[in-house]
């Protein structure tokens, strides 16, 4: 049986011995496959504010936990009849005792609902002999495939390392094809900057930036027209490079979240706006180079 089938199905028998006011959200959230080694400890520590479509993932989450630790001997309708019994509250408890991570079968973005504290926090360096380098880049890659972004830090995804994936830095490409989301999602620069440090910094430019994990926070923010930058590539090769204009602002954002840092802390104004209205507010508030 698929992992995907046991989260769902232990979902559905938790709700016949429990009461949830909204069932349906609830089994959605057992459905949701996002989060990659979220900390189920600090997620638990809000679980009295959760909707229940949150308390569905964190369901899911459980469930993913216990299956990875649990023999692979047992009886799987057994475990899903043991777990589904299991009272949210005694989940909750179990996982105070420790910090524990779990890493689900596929990745989406964290966000400043789901786990702000854990994008806050520093990234850790590359070690070149870490097996599961090509995997992150691989999920990273993924990743950006599929959603229309600019470019993504490894932190997002739930991999605390310092890792850049590029994805489209070239503006008037994007402007180009900012109608056409599909050839927009297909188009990739393939370009990974690892333990990236900024050297320089010279110039000035102003630009209404957006993140996924600020969902549909814009902040106006300010940032140097040119970075210089060290990193290393994908085979341990040293690169030191110059990005001007919006370039170096894409680069400076990613750079950013590795540190913990996100636009909106950096922005002196702040909106809230979905997709739609954020394209026409673009028509008039542009990427701006305020001095070189």
């Amino acid at each position: 049986m698929h992992i995907e089938e046991i989260c769902l199905l232990v979902g559905e028998k938790y709700l016949l011995k429990n009461v949830v006011a909204n069932k349906k959200l609830f089994i959605n959230g057992t459905k949701n496959n996002s989060y990659d080694k979220i900390n189920l400890y600090e997620f638990s520590q809000n679980y009295i504010n959760m909707t229940e479509y949150e308390l569905g993932i964190f369901l899911r989450l459980i469930t993913l936990y216990f299956y990875k630790h649990t023999s692979k001997n047992m009886n799987i309708n057994n475990f899903i009849e043991r777990l589904s019994s299991i009272k949210l509250k005694k989940y909750i408890s179990l996982l105070r005792k420790k910090g524990y991570f779990v890493k689900p079968i596929k990745y989406s973005v964290i966000t400043i609902k789901t786990s702000e504290k854990y994008l806050r926090q520093k990234s850790s360096k590359v070690d070149f002999k870490d097996k599961e380098l090509s995997n992150y880049i691989e999920i990273l890659e993924d990743y950006c495939q599929k959603k229309q972004v600019f470019a993504i830090s490894a932190i997002q995804l739930g991999i605390p390392k310092r890792i850049i994936y590029i994805k489209n830095t070239n503006k008037e490409l994007v402007e180009r094809m900012k109608n056409k989301e599909n050839q927009t999602k297909k188009y990739a620069e393939l370009r990974v900057l690892i333990n990236p440090k900024i050297i320089k910094e010279k110039g000035l430019t102003e630009y209404w930036e957006t993140c996924a994990s600020c969902l549909n926070s814009m902040g106006h923010v300010y940032r140097p027209y040119e970075i210089e930058m060290e990193y290393y590539d994908l085979y341990n090769q040293k690169h030191r490079q110059v990005y001007k204009g919006f370039e170096a602002t894409i680069i400076a954002h990613e750079y950013d979240h590795l540190d913990g840092i996100l636009h909106i802390d950096k922005a002196d104004k702040t909106l809230i706006m979905n997709a739609k209205k954020r394209k026409e507010f673009r028509k008039t508030h542009r990427y701006n180079i305020i001095s070189k």
